[in-house]
């Protein structure tokens, strides 16, 4: 799973820099941008990352 996430988030990264890998479906693509376009989950990734950087350790 780890690993998985890793590449969506390169994915992403690759994305916000307007560019698309060759190697991904063309609808694909387009599906993971609507994706990344909601509301709902900029929030989700504002609150990950937020979560990531505390230093509660998961208390």
């Amino acid at each position: 799973m780890d690993s998985y996430m890793k590449q969506i988030n390169t994915w992403k990264t690759v994305w916000q820099n307007n560019k698309r890998p060759r190697y991904i479906n063309e609808t694909v693509w387009e599906q993971l941008i609507v994706h990344w376009e909601k509301d709902d989950t900029a929030a989700t990734s504002r609150k990950n990352s937020k979560n990531r950087k505390s230093d509660r350790g998961g208390k």
